[in-house]
């Protein structure tokens, strides 16, 4: 393009007013274009045609019906429907029944291991206890372990290893072994 083409261009541009809102400082009648002040006057114009051409589409989108660029069409949900199936999480016991079960034995616990206090913890003092609430499987491992009430200074995680350790005989419903939950209380204090 010439510099006499990218004049009456800009010329033009200038006074539709377009100019003065995206470039004010390159709008002024009788002004000679350099090749720089061309190109910044270019890049602030697609700036702004971009924001047109994206506020167009995604008008367009939102009113057709049945496209694939809008949220909750029918296309997109029969598609989901068909190639994903929806994980259902398995459906957990009512343990606060096993309890007006006749047949159901509680777990037994048969070691509890002690927590070990920090050295960390013994510098500052801190006192107090750990609550966790654990799931004693039917197999005779501690799982879901959750921190109920924890500590600082590494003693919830001393807690944590120590229930791991845990002996105990599983709960039993009906003759059969049963996962059952329990809370753990670990008491520390710096002696």
């Amino acid at each position: 393009m010439s510099a006499k083409t990218r004049q009456l261009l800009f010329r033009g541009v200038a006074r539709s007013g377009i100019c003065y809102r995206v470039c004010p400082r390159l709008a002024f009648k009788n002004l000679q274009l350099s090749s720089n002040s061309y190109r910044l006057f270019v890049v602030y114009n697609m700036k702004i045609l971009l924001l047109l051409l994206a506020c167009v589409v995604t008008s367009y989108a939102q009113e057709s019906k049945g496209s694939l660029g809008k949220v909750g069409s029918s296309v997109i949900t029969s598609q989901t429907t068909k190639d994903v199936a929806s994980p259902t999480p398995p459906a957990s016991p009512d343990y606060a029944s096993y309890n007006k079960n006749p047949t159901f034995k509680r777990p037994r616990i048969l070691a509890k291991p002690d927590a070990e206090y920090t050295e960390e913890a013994r510098r500052n003092s801190v006192r107090g206890q750990v609550l966790l609430r654990v799931l004693l499987a039917e197999t005779g491992e501690v799982t879901r372990i959750r921190v109920v009430q924890g500590l600082p200074f590494g003693l919830t995680e001393r807690a944590i290893a120590a229930a791991r350790q845990l002996k105990f005989e599983p709960a039993e419903l009906e003759g059969k072994k049963v996962a059952y939950p329990v809370a753990l209380v670990y008491n520390f204090r710096p002696h």
